[in-house]
């Protein structure tokens, strides 16, 4: 019997791909260099955390729940999510969103040309390479959302240190408890319960009531959502989230 693919591990590893191909035009070593360059002149370092605790106080919504919008910015990754392709015109002024960028699509920067000094936008994708953060720092992301998928511990600490020494922030996205573990052992600052499954980016709510047990009571209930209506939103909210991450 055949062992069904995921198709999560597809992506990331396509994405590993293009990855090493950028390497032989751009070396590491190069952006590591351009990173280090930028971090001296960027002198705001952006709080995420800060910024949650401020919009979870005047959301009117409700005053324990906030929503970040996550745009897909590509027209085969919008159809693959079933939901809407966004354009630079589109994109209103956040304090926090995220932007999905397709491997191959190269106008990312387009949509963050006119961002607000105050306005945090993190970078989502398949992206896992240490090359893939100095790229993103340089595009202008101020963090990025990270599969745990396929990790060991050893490699998350690699990334969260590296993140770190560039004030750029990082968010893990975990989809069962093995996975949990694994960030749960490094430094890792934030942790995302993914609601999709990765064998088939089927939406698989179940996942955000079995894994927030799993979640230190310590931190902020983080979701990985495609979209959600109200009901769901009060859902989340009443087993203990206070953030969604949810497609727009």
């Amino acid at each position: 019997m055949f062992k069904q693919k995921s198709l999560l591990n597809f992506f990331i590893e396509q994405q590993k791909k293009l990855t090493q191909i950028q390497k032989l035009d751009f070396s590491l070593q190069l952006k590591k260099e351009q990173a280090e360059s930028l971090i001296t002149k960027n002198k705001l370092n952006l709080n995420f955390k800060l910024k949650i605790e401020n919009l979870l106080q005047k959301n009117e919504f409700s005053q324990n729940f906030v929503t970040i919008p996550n745009y897909v910015t590509d027209s085969e990754f919008s159809s693959f999510f079933n939901t809407k392709t966004i354009s630079s015109d589109d994109i209103l002024i956040n304090e926090i969103y995220s932007l999905f960028t397709s491997p191959l699509q190269e106008n990312c920067n387009d949509f963050l040309l006119y961002k607000n000094d105050d306005c945090m936008v993190f970078r989502s994708g398949f992206f896992s390479d240490e090359y893939d953060l100095y790229e993103s720092m340089l595009l202008g992301f101020d963090g990025m959302v990270v599969y745990s998928y396929g990790m060991d511990k050893y490699k998350i600490q690699l990334l969260t240190e590296i993140a770190r020494d560039y004030h750029f922030t990082l968010m893990f996205i975990v989809h069962n408890k093995q996975e949990i573990r694994e960030v749960l052992e490094t430094d890792a600052p934030y942790i995302a319960i993914s609601g999709f499954n990765p064998k088939t980016f089927e939406v698989d709510f179940s996942h955000f009531v079995h894994l927030s047990q799993y979640i230190p009571k310590t931190t902020n209930l983080i979701a990985w959502s495609g979209y959600l209506d109200n009901s769901k939103k009060i859902f989340l909210k009443d087993i203990g989230y206070k953030v969604v991450f949810e497609l727009n």
